[in-house]
């Protein structure tokens, strides 16, 4: 599932040529290093708890795995993730999740842009194909 993974200067690079002309999209950040980390099988904007229309950042279906990104974690006012109603909507899915069964794993945008967000995920993945190759044997 997992290739060598590119090295941290062409990833870094690689993020500051996208946030230069987007802005701190942490989305498409945490997209081209799942794709520069040869990261496959995922979906963006996935809306794992029909009917509800909650929308999930990214999702690995086989796997039952979603990531929520928090981008707007220190802005000052209301942020989707940091007021009254986001918190709530986020319990909500956090919820949601579990009883369906999928991990739901979220980080915040420092944490995209130190590669930790795209490491756990890498972990998780090869956690989950190696559980698999051992229930075969």
């Amino acid at each position: 599932m997992r290739q060598e993974i590119l090295p941290i200067s062409e990833l870094r690079k690689a993020m500051a040529v996208k946030a230069r002309r987007r802005g701190q999209d942490w989305n498409a950040i945490f997209a081209l290093q799942l794709h520069m980390a040869h990261i496959a099988g995922w979906e963006r904007e996935y809306m794992p708890f029909k009917p509800r229309r909650f929308r999930v950042d990214f999702a690995w279906l086989v796997e039952r795995l979603l990531v929520e990104l928090h981008g707007g974690v220190w802005a000052l006012g209301p942020q989707a993730h940091s007021w009254g109603t986001g918190i709530k909507r986020d319990h909500d899915k956090r919820d949601l999740a579990a009883a369906q069964g999928w991990t739901l794993r979220e980080f915040t945008g420092d944490e995209v842009r130190d590669f930790v967000a795209l490491h756990w995920v890498q972990g998780y993945l090869d956690a989950w194909v190696a559980q698999r190759r051992g229930e075969g044997d």
